[in-house]
This record gives C-alpha cells, structure tokens and sequence, in this order.
C-alpha cells in the first residue's frame, strides 16, 4: 500500500506526462514526458536524501 506522498508524485508525475504531451506534439512526446518524471522522481529522493544529512549534521 502506498502513502499519501508517493501518490502525490504518481499525480504529478501523470501531470507532467498530460503537460509535456500537449506542450511538443511530435514523434518523442512520451520519451520526454517520460524522462521528464524520472528526473522528477530522481530529484525527489536526492532531496529527501540531502535533507536526513543536514538534520544529522545538526
């Protein structure tokens, strides 16, 4: 079961894929939406991951 956060990223991530869909109408659409919410996803947990540090660090 998934938590409230996790769903707020599967709704941005479709938000950004709707977004992206619309904004370049052309062959590659999906592979950028795609990337798009990776990278999304990617900084998501390295910032996570920055903020444990910096409460440790304290």
């Amino acid at each position: 079961m998934r938590n409230s956060s996790q769903q707020t990223a599967d709704d941005n991530c479709h938000f950004l894929s709707t977004y992206y869909g619309f904004l370049f109408i052309f062959q590659d659409s999906s592979a950028i939406a795609f990337f798009s919410c990776g990278f999304q996803r990617f900084f998501e947990s390295q910032s996570t991951f920055g903020y444990s540090l910096n409460s440790g660090v304290k």
